[in-house]
């Protein structure tokens, strides 16, 4: 059974190069991110969609040089068209639109295309969501310190997620062979008030801006408020 595919794609001013490039897969909606500037050529986009059958949907991208705020529309789009996988076509793209959807792709594991001159070329992606290959704790420490004023010390963090001081720098410092969110670009040390604090760096504040992520850090509390047992250090079990 072929997948079905949602597109985005950012838009400047001529959606031809994405069109061409649908017919390679089986596309049943897309989406043009089209900034200020592109609006003006947005109704000639929609009768080229139109005229080749394609289901389209435009989105005024109000600030298309802010990550943060690409991220968070792109993270909605992706739960909200969670039933088909998604592929970001990069043919019509303006910068720093295009390299920020890009980030964004990389991050979640989602393919990239773009079609140039007749050639279509595929960009290099991981092949699973980077919030995937954390442990569960981890991804639970990442959704703590998105929380406004989440924590004054490593302490208050440790009794938040009822784990050890110890287990705390093990899932942020991490080992030789298990890398932790330090290591990984995810959070920072900085020092508050003569207290050590852990603070998202850029990365990781864009990974908890993935619905996903939070939705599974959810699910783990709620685990772990069922059955407490879950939480308890092993000697108390």
């Amino acid at each position: 059974m072929e997948l079905a595919f949602i597109l985005i794609a950012p838009f400047s001013k001529d959606a031809t190069n994405i069109i061409q490039n649908q017919s390679r897969n089986s596309i049943v909606k897309t989406y043009l991110l089209a900034p200020k500037n592109a609006l003006s050529f947005t109704q000639a986009a929609e009768a080229a969609f139109k005229k080749n059958k394609i289901p389209l949907e435009i989105l005024d991208v109000d600030q298309p040089d802010q990550i943060d705020s690409v991220h968070e529309l792109l993270g909605q789009l992706k739960q909200r068209e969670s039933q088909h996988p998604m592929i970001f076509d990069l043919s019509d793209a303006s910068e720093p639109l295009g390299r920020i959807v890009l980030s964004f792709a990389h991050l979640h594991g989602l393919q990239v295309t773009e079609q140039r001159n007749h050639k279509t070329m595929e960009y290099p992606v991981p092949q699973q969501a980077y919030f995937e290959t954390l442990s569960d704790k981890k991804v639970q420490v990442l959704a703590i310190l998105a929380k406004k004023d989440c924590c004054d010390s490593l302490d208050d963090l440790s009794k938040k997620l009822n784990l050890s001081p110890s287990l705390i720098s093990y899932h942020v410092n991490g080992t030789d062979k298990n890398p932790g969110l330090w290591e990984l670009g995810l959070v920072e040390h900085v020092r508050k008030n003569g207290k050590i604090v852990l603070k998202l760096t850029d990365l990781g504040r864009l990974l908890v801006k993935d619905p996903d992520l939070m939705e599974k850090a959810r699910s783990l509390t709620r685990k772990e408020n069922e059955d407490p047992s879950l939480t308890k250090p092993f000697w108390k079990k």
